[in-house]
This record gives C-alpha cells, structure tokens and sequence, in this order.
C-alpha cells in the first residue's frame, strides 16, 4: 500500500547549480546546503546532474577516471535528471521515491525541517517533469 504527500519545488529551482541550492536553503550548519558525497553525490551521479560540471570539472585537464562520460555528457548529451530543491509536507527517508502523475521521476537524497516547520528537501528528478510539477513522496507502508 502506498501513502503519499505532495513535493513542490520552490521558486530557486530555475538553476540547479551548487550556489542557487545553497541560496534556497535556509538553516544553520546542521542542514545541508550542498550536494554532499554520500548523500547528493555517489556512484549513481554524473557531475552535471548535480549541477557541478559549471563549477567543479575542468574539460581542458588531462586524463582522468571517468572522463569520457563526463565529456560525452558536457560535449553530445545533457542530463537526464538535475538537483532541484523541493518544498515537502513531512519529512522524507533519504532516497524516497518521487512520483509525477503516477510515475516515479525522482528521489529524495537529502531534506530538513525548518524553523517554521516547514520541510525543504534536495531530490534528483527527470528533467522532463515541469518545474512547477505537483510531485508525490511515495512511502511503502508496513
């Protein structure tokens, strides 16, 4: 059985570079503001998708591991899923699944609960999903 809450994203969401996430979320230091390793960033992510091939890949350097990935997405392709900022009803498990009309297109990999209450999370979804999407955080009840 499924339960699910709504996810929208938040208007900072036009730019999925590291520096606009990090506008977006408001906290201390105990809440990210970043893609973190571990967390945003693992072996499932290539740089673009977390917005840090503008800021972090350096495509004039040598050789490195994973290079042509990399390169081949920067120089032929474009992600196929970007970091966005969402704002939740309650708070997620990291790598909670995100539903558009029924479909999964995303997941959660990072989310914290805000002064107010409120929840703001970090989550990869497919860049065809709309901006403005009405998205579901799908549970998987006991």
């Amino acid at each position: 059985m499924q339960r699910t809450s709504t996810a929208r994203a938040s208007s900072s969401t036009q730019s999925s570079s590291p520096r606009s996430i990090q506008q977006s979320w408001s906290g201390g230091a105990s809440k990210p503001a970043v893609p973190r390793w571990g967390r945003e960033i693992d072996e499932r992510i290539l740089p673009a998708e977390a917005g840090l091939d503008a800021t972090h890949v350096d495509f004039g350097k040598g050789c490195y591991p994973g290079q042509e990935p990399v390169a081949r997405l920067h120089y032929r392709g474009h992600p196929n899923r970007g970091l966005r900022v969402l704002e939740l009803v309650e708070l997620p498990d990291y790598d909670a699944e995100l539903l558009h009309d029924g479909k999964a297109v995303g997941r959660v990999t990072s989310a914290a609960t805000r002064d107010d209450g409120s929840v703001v999370a970090l989550a990869y979804v497919r860049t065809e999903v709309p901006l403005d999407a009405q998205l579901e955080l799908a549970h998987a009840t006991a």
